[in-house]
């Protein structure tokens, strides 16, 4: 039996079969070489994408912020004890936090929630708790600490891969974070809105007695800060300008006028 297979292996047909062997490998190696290579690039590629980074980063920023807000809770309780205790470390985190792109991306994902019914209340107010703890002429509160510290302990892995979209879509984020989107930038929103009023008509009167021949520095220096006219503000300085009379002011003393005019 062994004489019969020995004359078979030894037959030409055989040998070169042998002989392609070392080739067949060869060539297996050279393939999976290729397909190593390729999945290595496709990952690398992944790793050095800005999408990759903007997701990693948005978990390192949070859980910096979970540990200051933890180091908070924790020096808060040795305070409560009579432990003196120092909170600048943990408030620089925070406030680099709330100043970095993660915060922004943060403040349009917590704006785009506001309609969901399971929206907790606390991301309401999750930022102006972060502006309290952040300040660094007081010792953090018990209630902002654990508010935010809650929120943050309630996102899911889905809940920041969304989050972290908003950096990659920089306009749509923008877009979405309306200036005057929380109660309290609502409320300052109008405050700043009637200031912006005011110095438009103030603007207006003001040019209105220039128009009808009123000379006085005071009032082309209004003018020319409101337009940002330099040299008009140079030569109504030149010309006696009082510096510390307000617009307002030099309004008041022509009343009379503006009604003839009819612009009060």
């Amino acid at each position: 039996m062994q004489d019969e297979w020995a004359t078979v292996v030894n037959t030409p047909f055989w040998q070169s079969i042998v002989q392609m062997i070392p080739l067949v490998l060869s060539g297996l190696a050279i393939c999976v070489s290729i397909a190593t290579a390729l999945f290595s690039s496709r990952v690398a590629k992944r790793l050095s994408s800005s999408d990759h980074h903007a997701s990693e980063q948005v978990k390192s920023d949070t859980a910096k912020l979970v540990a200051s807000l933890k180091s908070i809770a924790d020096k808060l309780a040795l305070e409560s004890q009579g432990f003196t205790v120092e909170f600048s470390e943990e408030k620089n985190t925070i406030s680099e936090f709330v100043n970095s792109a993660t915060g922004f991306a943060y403040r349009a994902w917590i704006h785009d929630q506001q309609d969901d019914p399971q929206y907790p209340e606390t991301w309401r107010s999750f930022f102006l708790y972060m502006a309290e703890l952040s300040d660094p002429q007081s010792n953090p509160s018990i209630n902002a600490t654990f508010d935010v510290l809650h929120s943050l302990q309630e996102l899911t892995d889905i809940n920041l891969e969304t989050i972290h979209k908003y950096n990659t879509k920089l306009v749509e984020a923008i877009a979405s974070t309306l200036v005057d989107g929380h109660p309290a930038h609502g409320a300052l929103y109008l405050i700043w809105k009637e200031q912006k009023d005011q110095d438009r008509t103030a603007l207006e009167q003001l040019k209105c007695l220039r128009e009808h021949g009123v000379k006085d520095p005071n009032i082309d220096m209004h003018v020319a800060l409101g337009q940002n006219d330099i040299t008009l503000l140079k030569k109504a300085l030149e010309n006696g300008a009082d510096r510390m009379l307000g617009r307002l002011e030099t309004l008041s003393l022509y009343r009379s006028e503006l009604r003839k005019f009819g612009r009060t």
